[in-house]
């Protein structure tokens, strides 16, 4: 095994920046995503009643009233998130994605698969999930474990991203009281957790500021192969 699938498996999560060895795919990536049009990217939510993806369309009412209502729970320390997405699903009145695509042709392409294999001592399978998220002002992610029978990945796609905004991943001891490890986001850092046999208690913190490089990562799952 190697250094990296050692301490992968000793600590069920790893940080790698993989640029030298797909810059060109990540700029890609990053570029078609910040062209998406917003008419792409649906608000994901999950609040202790729900868990819902809400169109561009939606009326900005009902878009606020989810917003507080996941807002209401995070500051109960209830599990809730809420954030932006480009999923590559296509889904009523959502406008189809080219960034979506191009990432999910990456994540599933054999160079790839083959580097997480490297870093983690795994057999990597098929996609179990996939999406490209975004964090803007207020948008959060609660304290969770990631569920699935393998790998989970994060790739960040942000540039030049200020620590002092927030979005930063959060690992957590197994009693989930204290702060760990502090992963910040930046351009082509690969995070990788276990899910399957260690469970990471995370989170992201809240973004605090609106920027125009904004705060993005290609999320994907992988199951056995």
């Amino acid at each position: 095994m190697s250094i990296d699938s050692i301490t992968f498996n000793d600590k069920g999560y790893l940080t790698k920046n993989i640029q030298s060895q797909f810059a060109s795919k990540i700029y890609e990536i990053m570029e078609s995503s910040q062209d998406s049009s917003e008419e792409s990217w649906t608000y994901i939510y999950k609040n202790s009643l729900e868990q819902k993806d809400l169109s561009f369309l939606t009326p900005a009412d009902e878009i606020e009233k989810s917003f507080n209502s996941c807002f209401a729970d995070f500051c109960d320390n209830k599990f809730s998130f809420f954030f932006r997405r480009l999923s590559n699903e296509v889904k009523d009145n959502v406008a189809s994605s080219e960034a979506s695509i191009i990432a999910y042709d990456f994540c599933n392409s054999e160079e790839f698969k083959e580097l997480i294999a490297r870093l983690t001592g795994r057999k990597i399978g098929n996609t179990d999930l996939f999406y490209i998220n975004r964090f803007d002002k207020g948008h959060f992610l609660n304290t969770h474990t990631d569920s699935g029978n393998n790998v989970g990945v994060a790739l960040n796609i942000t540039q030049n991203w200020d620590p002092n905004f927030g979005g930063l991943t959060h690992i957590l001891d197994q009693d989930r009281k204290k702060v760990v490890d502090t992963l910040t986001p930046g351009f082509a850092e690969l995070f990788l957790f276990d899910t399957s046999e260690k469970q990471v208690p995370h989170f992201v913190s809240m973004v605090t500021a609106n920027q125009k490089s904004r705060r993005m990562s290609v999320i994907a799952r992988y199951g056995k192969a």
